[in-house]
């Protein structure tokens, strides 16, 4: 038995129907559907495992400890990731642990600059940083004058607020 379906809105061309045999419907090109929608469950899988890799692509992180000489942790410290192209300025500050961390950064080149009081500025340049990429970047600060406060200006130089005190 075989029944045309005439409506022009439906893709099938015909369902055929044989003796002992199971219904299979056929597409205008006579291809299985099943085979057809197994092709298309293949691509959309497809689809969707490249979507996910790019999402997870583009940021890093970069993290580590800061310490003082005898190796004890500096709790506070002010870390700042300048962007070295564009000057794009992140801050963040140690814990109790004296452990950082920029958990978001794009692939770019930083300069890394570490201020806490009782310790010297140290500031790190050439720092780069890829997609995907974890760098652990740890600091030993050296005792000193208390670091001149300020900010770090898009060069990768610190700016001191003394340099602005009328004379």
């Amino acid at each position: 038995m075989k029944l045309t379906i005439s409506d022009s809105s439906c893709r099938f061309s015909s369902v055929e129907r044989f003796p002992g045999v199971s219904t299979v419907l056929t597409g205008a090109k006579g291809h299985s559907l099943s085979r057809l929608a197994a092709i298309a469950a293949a691509v959309c899988l497809c689809f969707i495992v490249s979507a996910a890799g790019l999402h997870a692509q583009g940021y890093g992180s970069i993290s580590g400890t800061v310490t003082d000489p005898s190796g004890a942790v500096v709790t506070g410290a002010n870390v700042v990731a300048t962007q070295t192209q564009s000057g794009a300025v992140t801050t963040t500050t140690s814990g109790r642990d004296g452990r950082y961390v920029f958990p978001s950064l794009l692939p770019a080149g930083y300069t890394l600059s570490v201020t806490a009081a009782g310790f010297e500025l140290y500031s790190q340049k050439g720092i780069d940083l890829e997609a995907d990429q974890a760098l652990n970047v740890n600091f030993t600060l050296k005792v000193g004058a208390q670091s001149a406060q300020g900010r770090p200006a898009p060069c990768g130089h610190w700016i001191s607020s003394e340099a602005f005190q009328p004379a």
